[in-house]
C-alpha cells in the first residue's frame, strides 16, 4: 500500500507540474481516489472475478482514441444532436477561468461547424450566486452561439451528477446522439458517466477541449476516478 500510495503521488505530482491549468476538480477526485483505499470501511477485498457490464465500458472507452478535430455531422441529422458542454470551478468572482474557456472555445468551434445541434452546457456549484452552467451560457452568447439554442443544467456538482441530469435534457428534447466536450483528461470519464447514466442509448462522438488527441495508455489515476465513479450508478 505504501509502495502504491508513494508512486500515485509521483503521478500526481508530475500531472500538476505538465498541466499547471488542471482542473480543480479534476485534482480533488484524484486525491479522494488516493485516500479512499485506507480510510475505515473501504476495505473491499478482491474485484469481483466476473466485470460488469460497467467495467466492460470503462476498457472499451480506455481502448478508444478520442480525436481533437470538430466533427461536421450531416445538416439534415444536426438537429437530433446536442453538444454537451462539461463544466468545472469557475472563479470566485464568477468568472470562466482559461481551464474552463479552453472548453467553451471547442465547444464554439463545434457549434459553428454543426449550427443545427443544440448547446447543453452541465455544472452547479456556483461562484458570487452564478453556476457554472449559467457562466458557459453567457460566455457563448458573448461569443455570438444564439441564445435560443443553449440548454443549461445547474444542478449538478460532479461529474456523475453532469451525466445523470444532461440524460433527461437530451430525452425531452428528442436527441439520439450528443458530442461530450470537456478536458482531455478528463474525457474517459465523462464519457463512461454519460453512456451510464443513459444506458448507451445514444450516439456519442468525444471532443477534447486541446488541440491533442486522447489515446491510450490510460493512468491509473484516471482509472481509478471512473471505477469510482460506476459505484454512483
Amino acid at each position: 500500500m505504501k509502495r502504491k500510495l508513494a508512486t500515485s503521488l509521483c503521478t500526481f505530482a508530475l500531472l500538476t507540474s505538465l498541466q499547471p491549468a488542471a482542473q480543480a476538480d479534476e485534482i480533488t477526485d484524484f486525491l479522494r481516489s488516493l485516500v479512499a483505499p485506507i480510510m475505515p470501511g473501504n476495505n473491499e477485498g478482491p474485484a469481483p472475478a466476473n466485470p460488469g457490464p460497467g467495467d466492460a465500458l470503462i476498457a472499451e472507452v480506455s481502448g478508444q482514441h478520442f480525436s481533437a478535430q470538430a466533427p461536421q455531422l450531416d445538416p439534415a441529422v444536426q438537429p437530433q444532436w446536442a453538444i454537451v458542454v462539461f463544466g468545472s470551478a469557475l472563479d470566485k468572482d464568477g468568472g470562466v477561468p482559461q481551464a474552463l474557456s479552453s472548453r467553451l472555445e471547442k465547444a464554439l468551434i463545434v457549434a459553428n461547424t454543426n449550427p443545427g445541434a443544440t448547446v447543453v452546457v452541465a455544472g452547479g456549484k456556483p461562484q458570487a450566486g452564478v453556476t457554472e452552467a449559467q457562466a458557459m451560457k453567457r460566455w457563448l452568447v458573448e461569443h455570438g452561439v444564439g441564445e435560443e439554442r443553449i440548454l443549461t443544467e445547474e444542478q449538478s456538482t460532479d461529474t456523475v451528477g453532469n451525466a445523470k441530469n444532461v440524460a433527461p435534457i437530451l430525452s425531452n428534447g428528442g436527441k439520439n446522439g450528443a458530442i461530450l466536450i470537456t478536458a482531455g483528461s478528463h474525457l474517459r470519464r465523462a464519457t463512461v458517466d454519460f453512456r451510464m447514466a443513459t444506458g448507451s442509448a445514444y450516439n456519442t462522438i468525444s471532443v477534447p477541449a486541446e488541440d491533442k488527441d486522447v489515446t491510450p495508455p490510460v493512468p491509473e489515476w484516471e482509472k481509478t476516478a471512473m471505477e469510482r465513479d460506476l459505484k454512483q450508478f
